[in-house]
């Protein structure tokens, strides 16, 4: 969707804050109901968003990845969007059949209702904007409810007095709160601040103060007593440790501690202090929570030892043969062999390159969709790194009759990679590139700043994607059959590995094709160096660089 279609106007910090407050009681009210809305729908691309009466968005839930490529679109907190896109106008009609819009080559689908106040004028505006179109009627439902309940509540909410309003919400919340956590399979204790006496405790978290100390403890008994008064008595490590982590503040981190239960159970615990703040900004109290994750800790670290094992078991066998096929073309024994042996050497060769890349780029797929891909973050001249990897396949490209052309906007770049990562990205698009353009194209990779992030451009000159294939191609096992002699349809592995290896790292890739004209892939990384850290250099010998680039342009004959 293109961003001259519309007029973009944007709420000043203190006009959005206005709004905000004018419009907290009304969130409030809602976002349970869109929580529950959004709790099984993961899987799908989706975004709910919450207007005031003037068609500026204060609030959005859903999918990270979906809200991430609207952002791109400009439709984030704060901006007005009262046009056709959207759906929003003056009046807030209610939309549910529009037409598609596309962003980032996805389909969006968008429905819209109106909140009214009890005079009946339009209050607000709630949106939602998704992919699967089997779920549009389900959501519309939805929005529907949500809107009817909410208008009830507003109507309602005159008819009482405010403060008896008030008190009965607070007591079903309360009510509701101590049957929901007494019945969570998590420890749960509430205390204040700063003298940390137990405002809340529930029984996971009585089991667990028993398991760990030994001794019985009656649940009305705690109420009141500080966490200094139960460590002063018991000296019991996680509490010790809890009371220090309050005591500096460390809200934000958290911790994993083996506990040994007087039993003789090991359980390693997951804890976690969130501070409630009052209106003040001041803290009042700190939620506490500890969850059993020894099942968990105990797969992840099978399932290491699983892709470490595989990895190891399946990579051994390749990189041999192709050490022994290196050793056999060397001129000391290259003279002893006939030609027709050392082709089928040259040829054991470069399939064990294939090889390789197949597994390599198989198990970090498998990895990042386990959640066991990790990064290793650190500070690289963006701009070298590129130019060094550009210039690794000249001669390659220069056998073939291509021309490579590197430009940037800036000598020089600091920001956050994983090079590791980052090489094989840009060697896989390069390795497309380079397979897809015929003898006298072009090769072109750039480097400019775009408003927020930094752009890698990787465009040829070849043979392009028909449109409707563009959104396939990151599918994963998705290859595009072309009859040309150089080509090699691939696995559908490629670019897969790319756009995951772009989400782990926060970015974004989009891609440009014209059938016969050529193709623009673009990289958005976020614009952002680690603070105190060095800059990292990337120490790989000549030999290291060709064995990486061999394994990723092995299909290209």
């Amino acid at each position: 969707m293109s961003s001259t279609t519309r007029s973009i106007f944007k709420y000043t910090n203190e006009k959005y804050n206005k709004s905000i407050k004018e419009y907290k009681d009304i969130l409030n009210k809602i976002s349970p109901y869109i929580e529950l809305l959004l709790i099984n729908q993961k899987k799908y691309d989706i975004s709910i968003n919450f207007f005031d009466k003037n068609c500026y968005l204060l609030k959005q839930w859903g999918s990270t990845e979906c809200l991430n490529e609207l952002s791109y679109t400009n439709l984030v907190e704060g901006v007005c969007w009262e046009n056709k896109f959207m759906g929003i106008n003056a009046t807030g009609e209610v939309f549910l059949n529009r037409e598609y819009s596309i962003i980032d080559n996805d389909k969006y689908i968008e429905i819209s209702v109106p909140i009214n106040d009890r005079k009946d004028k339009l209050l607000s505006i709630l949106t939602i904007i998704l992919i699967n179109e089997e779920e549009k009627f389900k959501y519309y439902e939805s929005l529907l409810h949500i809107k009817s309940t909410l208008e009830k509540q507003l109507r309602s909410k005159n008819k009482i007095e405010y403060s008896e309003f008030l008190k009965q919400k607070v007591q079903k919340r309360e009510k509701l709160f101590m049957a929901v956590m007494e019945n969570f399979n998590m420890a749960v204790m509430i205390v204040g601040y700063p003298s940390l006496r137990i405002q809340y405790i529930n029984n996971p978290s009585i089991k667990l103060i028993d398991g760990v100390t030994g001794v019985d403890i009656e649940k009305d008994d705690l109420y009141g007593i500080s966490l200094y008064d139960i460590e002063k008595s018991q000296r019991c490590d996680i509490i010790n440790h809890t009371i220090d982590s309050i005591r500096d503040k460390n809200f934000e981190t958290l911790s994993k501690s083996k506990l040994q239960f007087q039993n003789g159970t090991k359980k390693i615990m997951k804890f976690s202090r969130i501070p409630i703040y009052d209106e003040d900004e001041n803290i009042k109290s700190v939620v506490i929570t500890g969850m059993d994750i020894t099942e968990e800790s105990e797969f992840l670290n099978t399932k290491n030892k699983f892709f470490s094992l595989i990895s190891h078991e399946l990579r051994s066998p390749a990189n041999i043969i192709i050490s022994a096929s290196q050793l056999l073309l060397t001129d000391k024994y290259k003279k002893l062999l006939s030609k027709n042996v050392t082709s089928h050497i040259e040829m054991m060769k470069i399939n064990s390159y294939r090889l390789l890349r197949l597994i390599n780029n198989f198990l970090d797929i498998e990895k990042f969709q386990a959640g066991f891909l990790e990064l290793d973050m650190k500070n690289y001249d963006i701009v070298h790194c590129t130019e060094e990897l550009t210039n690794s396949i000249i001669d390659l490209t220069d056998s073939k009759g291509i021309e490579v052309i590197f430009d940037t906007e800036f000598e020089e770049k600091i920001v956050a990679l994983d090079i590791d990562k980052y090489e094989r990205i840009i060697l896989n698009l390069l390795s497309n590139a380079t397979k897809f353009t015929p003898e006298g194209g072009q090769i072109l990779v750039n480097l400019y700043e775009g408003q927020e992030h930094l752009v890698v451009s990787v465009k040829d000159t070849g043979i392009g994607i028909k449109k409707e294939n563009i959104p396939k191609i990151f599918n994963k096992f998705n290859s595009i059959k072309y009859n040309l002699p150089r080509v090699d349809s691939g696995t559908g592995l490629g670019l897969n590995l790319v756009k995951n290896l772009m989400e782990k790292m926060n970015g974004i890739i989009k891609v440009d094709s014209n059938l016969g004209k050529g193709t623009e892939f673009k990289l958005f990384f976020p614009n952002i160096k680690l603070e105190d850290e060095e800059l990292g250099y990337v120490k790989r010998t000549q030999k290291e660089i060709e064995h990486i680039t061999n394994i990723e342009f092995s299909d290209i004959k």
